[in-house]
Parts: C-alpha cells; sequence; structure tokens
C-alpha cells in the first residue's frame, strides 16, 4: 500500500475514533442532565458570601466558622456547632451551650432597663458548698446563680438614678458538675413582642466595664424552683443604669425604634480582657472581691464582684405604650469546660483543632479591631439579606483592593457581619 493511502487510512481512524469520542461526550453529558445534582449543608459563614473566599486569612471553613460564631452565639447553639477557643498548648475540653428565654413587663410609664454580666458558670452543688454562710447545711438548699438583673419599678421614669427594686433573673439550674470553665461567646436579644398596634417607644443598650455584682440565691429545698427574685444587690452601679441617659450615652451606645426596627436589638459578649480566656473553678471568677450575705425570710444571697475587666451591658426601654409582659429577653452562652477526671470516659473531652493555633494572632487582632471600632451593639438584623451581603462582598474587596491588610478589612466586615 502506498504511503498516501497509508495517511488516508490513518485520518479515517482518527475520525471514527473522534466521532466515538463525540458520542460518549454526548452521552455523558445528557446522563448528567437527568442525574440530580447533590446538594450538602452549608457552612454557616458560608451564608455570608465571600467571607471566606476574598478574606486571604480563611483559608479554610474550621477559621472561617469560629468567627463566625464568636460573633453569632446563636447560630452555635441551634446548628450545634463545637466553638472552642485556640491556645498554644492544646487543652482537651468539652463544650456547654445554654438558651434562656423570659419576658419583662414595661412600668405604667413604659419603661424598664437590665444589666447583663454573663461571664459566670456554677452547678447548683458547687454553689452551695462554696457561698453559702457557715451555719447553712448546703443539702437543705437548692442553690442558683444569677448575671441579668432587671427593673421595671413604677416610680422609674428613666431621668434619674434609684437605689434598689431591682430583681435577679436566675441561671438555668445546673446538675452535671465539672472542675473548671471559660465563656468563648455569648449574647442577648431583646425585642418588643407584644401588640402590632401597640408599638412604640425605643430600645437602647450600651457596654459596661463596672464591676457588676454576682449573685447566688440558696432558696430551701421545700419552696419551689428558683425564679425571678427581688432581692438583687442595692449596688450603685446598677442603679445608675436607671437613669436612661447613662445608657444612651455609654460606651458604644445605639438606639433602636421599636416601630421601625420590630427585630430588636443584640449585644455579643467577645473576650476582650486576656484574663476572660483564662480557665476558672467550677462557680468562681478571677480574683473576686469578699462576699456580702443578704437575708430574706428563709432565703439568702451572696454577692461578690470579679476584679478583672469583664464586659456587661445595660438596655432600657422608653415610651413603650403596653404594661403587658411584652419585652421578650433571649441570652445564648456557649461555654468551654473542663471535665474532672472521673467524667473522662463519658465526656471525651477534645482539644481544638490545631490549625486554628496558627490563627491565634489574628483572631485576637479581629476582635480587638471590632470592639475597638464600634463595640459589639447593633440592630437585631437578617444577616441573608441580599443587601448585607452586598454591601459586605464590596467592603471586602475595597479593603484588599486598597490597602492588603487586615485592619481597614475588619472594620468593615465586622460592623456587617455583626
Amino acid at each position: 500500500m502506498s504511503a498516501q493511502a497509508n495517511v488516508v487510512n490513518n485520518g479515517n481512524k482518527i475520525n471514527a475514533l473522534t466521532s466515538q469520542v463525540k458520542a460518549l461526550t454526548n452521552q455523558i453529558a445528557n446522563m448528567k442532565k437527568g442525574t440530580p445534582k447533590l446538594t450538602r449543608t452549608k457552612y454557616p459563614h458560608e451564608r455570608v458570601p465571600g467571607l471566606k473566599e476574598q478574606y486571604k486569612d480563611f483559608k479554610d471553613n474550621l477559621l472561617a466558622d469560629f468567627i463566625y460564631g464568636l460573633y453569632h452565639p446563636d447560630v452555635v447553639f441551634n446548628e450545634h456547632l463545637d466553638i472552642k477557643m485556640p491556645g498554644h498548648l492544646p487543652i482537651p475540653t468539652t463544650s456547654f451551650h445554654f438558651k434562656d428565654t423570659f419576658t419583662i413587663a414595661p412600668n405604667g410609664m413604659g419603661n424598664f432597663c437590665l444589666v447583663w454580666n454573663p461571664n459566670f458558670l456554677g452547678t447548683s452543688s458547687e454553689i452551695a458548698n462554696l457561698h453559702r454562710p457557715a451555719n447553712l447545711d448546703p443539702g437543705q438548699y437548692n442553690a442558683q446563680f444569677s448575671n441579668l438583673y432587671w427593673n421595671n419599678d413604677e416610680t422609674m421614669t428613666g431621668n434619674k438614678t434609684m437605689v434598689g427594686s431591682w430583681n435577679c433573673h436566675t441561671f438555668k439550674p445546673i446538675k452535671q458538675d465539672f472542675g473548671k470553665y471559660r465563656l468563648t461567646s455569648a449574647c442577648i436579644k431583646v425585642k418588643y413582642t407584644g401588640k402590632v398596634l401597640d408599638q412604640s417607644g425605643c430600645l437602647a443598650a450600651c457596654a459596661s466595664y463596672f464591676t457588676f455584682p454576682r449573685s447566688v440565691l440558696l432558696i430551701p429545698n421545700s419552696e419551689q424552683d428558683i425564679g425571678d427574685y427581688d432581692f438583687a444587690p442595692s449596688d450603685y452601679n446598677l442603679a445608675r443604669f436607671t437613669d436612661f441617659d447613662n445608657i444612651r450615652q455609654g460606651q458604644w451606645a445605639h438606639t433602636v425604634s421599636v416601630v421601625s426596627e420590630p427585630d430588636g436589638i443584640t449585644c455579643v459578649y467577645l473576650p476582650t480582657d486576656p484574663l476572660s480566656e483564662v480557665f476558672v473553678n467550677n462557680g468562681t471568677t478571677i480574683d473576686a472581691e469578699a462576699e456580702t450575705y443578704t437575708w430574706q425570710n428563709t432565703s439568702c444571697q451572696a454577692n461578690w464582684t470579679p476584679k478583672n475587666a469583664n464586659l456587661s451591658y445595660a438596655i432600657c426601654g422608653y415610651g413603650i405604650d403596653t404594661i403587658t409582659s411584652c419585652i421578650t429577653v433571649e441570652t445564648y452562652y456557649n461555654y468551654e469546660i473542663i471535665v474532672r477526671d472521673d467524667q473522662v470516659p463519658y465526656f471525651r473531652p477534645t482539644v481544638p483543632d490545631a490549625r486554628l493555633v496558627r490563627f491565634k494572632d489574628r483572631i485576637t487582632n479581629t476582635v480587638q479591631s471590632v470592639s475597638g471600632s464600634f463595640g459589639g451593639i447593633t440592630r437585631t438584623k437578617d444577616h441573608e439579606a441580599p443587601s448585607v451581603m452586598s454591601r459586605l462582598r464590596g467592603a471586602i474587596s475595597s479593603a484588599w483592593r486598597v490597602a492588603g491588610d487586615i485592619a481597614p478589612l475588619v472594620m468593615k466586615l465586622g460592623k456587617m457581619i455583626l
């Protein structure tokens, strides 16, 4: 066979093979069209498009979820995320998550105020052992603690300071003992939930580093479960917030209208003091002042104040046109605990992922930059709204294009994502 015939024959074979490949390609494409696409559950941070892809330091989903979880403790609780603080040395810990909801009725003038200092955790048995007068038998008392005080006294006008008339709202009873704890993240949400036609007034919030008291309550077992009690300490640091100007003009102050912002106001706790990252014993705080005791009938209340700079929040409402229980307060807490040795076989504590340790300094810088720029107070908003996503993408792109640095990015990113 001539060379020319071989070339023609080879060309025909190539064309035939090409046709077969095209046929197979079309067949596979048609099969794919008829196959339903598999979907996966989105990571929480993916609700903000661009947070991972355009922020170069977010190199994996773990880091992005941690930053997201710091500013959205409610997401951590609702979606059972395991958010732990990264440390340079591995500490095996277990997560504790809590949610608490209760309502407040404003007074006849439509006013109320509350103070929230979240950084405390204690089990009932340990509280009874540690915080009681020597003459009390811990086994005869139901012990609980309070980190939230509220006031709706009928004489509270919001224009002057009032001592007393505060109520303790107690934390959920914790029966399972543990060794040590630290608070990873927390938030409080306050909103109007009364009749729509009665909507009026405003909600205001500010941050504070005053030394607010921690309170533990010892109630006889013969009485009902602990609820809200009206013998909170007559503490002047609490009393100053019955003058609402101290809230409206306070640190990171923010005010929203009940009418135009029906979802209310949100305050996010962040461990801004290095001592807030320290593990402390069950039922205690860092370097506390001496305890004081107050008796009411057969019940006992012990109060003390930690000495480090704990981040707390004060919130007030005024001009609310109803006297029913129309103010709903939601609190979310995410703790890390170190279990006792005898609990290890069934708690199975784990250390934070080693990849997070590489970014510990950047995480710290992020928290410092955000809190230093605008704090942790915002109107409660839907972070899946298209406008929020669009502005967030623009801020990230602009920050990297102009500066390529974390500082301008964080200031814009934090304000939108909070």
